[in-house]
């Protein structure tokens, strides 16, 4: 069910079956954002100001129990399997009403994305950006592809006593963005601290592992990767493009760490703008 929007300025506000959304409306094609863990669709608000991107349909999903999208439904006591999945989605593809999309799944973001393409062929989906992705979750793969940094941020983060400390959201925000934005930092940081402690152990709890379905996807990817990673192993996402397909195509970020799209919005921007127009011609 969609719920009326309110505008914010240019921006639209809305809910669609529980999952808020934020949305700068155009005629041209779509992209949807999906956040990682800890996440919220508000830390894309520096590509929805993106000057390269104007001509472009944004839309930002909060997935259930994060940022906007946070209701007693989506609370304590529920199960794993009800975080980062691909029927999450459903409701705000729909809101595209048939127009090329292009998907953009930051770490473990890759994940419902992957789902949904899966099961869904109703919506004219023709491409998918990844930005340091992550395609596992839940399993020893995961805990081996985690940077050494970020397994001890999460410790952090995922401790009764430690988890709510402004230093704890502090040390994951700097593990996140490896650049000084101290305004997307704070964004970070709001993200997480909304983000209940049920939520954030159940989101990495679900055994999933998505990597052969990109490898066969024959979809085009474009992968957005920073060489400066600190928060997973990028080898994998490297690979993808190794693999010979000509669908798929790699962008190295040399001196950006797991938030590409914000250390370095302009070449981002311009990069995925390209990608969109080659893909929804």
């Amino acid at each position: 069910m969609i719920q009326p929007t309110a505008t914010n300025g240019a921006r639209e506000v809305g809910l669609v079956d529980g999952v808020r959304y934020l949305r700068r409306r155009t005629a041209g094609p779509s992209i949807i954002f999906v956040h990682g863990f800890c996440g919220s669709g508000d830390l894309f608000d520096v590509v929805f100001d993106s000057a390269a991107l104007e001509d472009f349909d944004l839309i930002a999903v909060d997935l259930p129990g994060h940022g906007g999208s946070i209701t007693s439904h989506w609370g304590e006591g529920q199960g794993s399997d009800l975080f980062f999945r691909g029927d999450h989605l459903k409701g705000v593809a729909n809101l595209t009403q048939g127009k090329p999309l292009v998907w953009v799944g930051w770490s473990l973001g890759a994940i419902p994305i992957a789902e949904f393409l899966k099961e869904d062929s109703q919506v004219n989906s023709c491409g998918v950006n990844l930005i340091g992705p992550s395609f596992v979750a839940g399993n020893q793969k995961a805990i081996e592809r985690a940077g050494e940094g970020f397994s001890r941020s999460l410790r952090s983060m995922l401790s009764l006593e430690k988890s709510a400390r402004p230093e704890t959201l502090l040390d994951f925000a700097d593990i996140i963005c490896g650049r000084d934005l101290p305004l997307f930092k704070l964004a970070l940081v709001g993200g997480a601290s909304l983000t209940s402690m049920a939520v954030r152990r159940a989101s990495l709890s679900r055994d999933v592992d998505v990597e052969a379905f990109y490898r066969n996807l024959q979809l085009p990817v474009l992968v957005s990767i920073g060489a400066r990673d600190s928060v997973i192993n990028v080898s994998p996402a490297m690979e993808l493009v190794s693999s010979g397909s000509s669908t798929k195509s790699l962008s190295i970020y040399a001196e950006i760490g797991h938030s590409v799209f914000a250390e370095d919005c302009s070449r981002y921007s311009a990069e995925l703008a390209e990608f969109v127009r080659s893909v929804t011609r």
